[in-house]
């Protein structure tokens, strides 16, 4: 037995939401991205980098 699931979208609607690529989520990972990369530029270069060799 098949059920028909109700969707506020047509057919076509979902046919042209399902060609394109989820933008919004490269454009959040490209942000997560950034915000690491800066992340760990400040560990090193602020934390690691000034204090030195280890004895």
């Amino acid at each position: 037995m098949k059920e028909e699931l109700d969707s506020p979208l047509s057919e076509a609607e979902q046919k042209r939401v399902l060609e394109h690529p989820p933008v919004g989520t490269w454009a959040i990972l490209a942000v997560y991205m950034v915000l690491f990369v800066l992340g760990w530029l400040y560990f090193w270069f602020g934390i690691f980098v000034p204090r030195g060799l280890v004895n």
